[in-house]
């Protein structure tokens, strides 16, 4: 029953994407209490933006910071314990 649930609702959302391609540039979606909603479509058309900067110069200094960034993990770790390697014997010969 959950696959019929299922292909049902992405029969309607391919219906609906593929009305949005439509010549009429309309996109309309029923829903199951008979409403209708009706979209106007625009296409989206490139813009050239002229930035008040030298965009290459700050995008090759942005990826030069995070590349060379340095990153403390010394809060991440802990301290390594004190050893005493020295045996018994040699402790009253090696003087520290």
């Amino acid at each position: 029953m959950k696959k019929v649930i299922l292909t049902t609702a992405l029969i309607i959302f391919a219906t609906a994407f593929a009305s949005a391609n439509s010549p009429s540039r309309v996109l309309t979606f029923k829903d199951s209490f008979g409403k209708i909603l009706t979209m106007p479509l625009m296409e989206e058309k490139e813009k050239e933006e002229a930035f008040p900067f030298d965009q290459q110069k700050v995008f090759h200094k942005a990826a030069l910071e995070n590349a060379s960034r340095i990153i403390d993990i010394s809060g991440m770790s802990k301290p390594e314990a004190e050893v005493d390697d020295i045996p018994a014997e040699l402790r009253n010969i090696i003087a520290r």
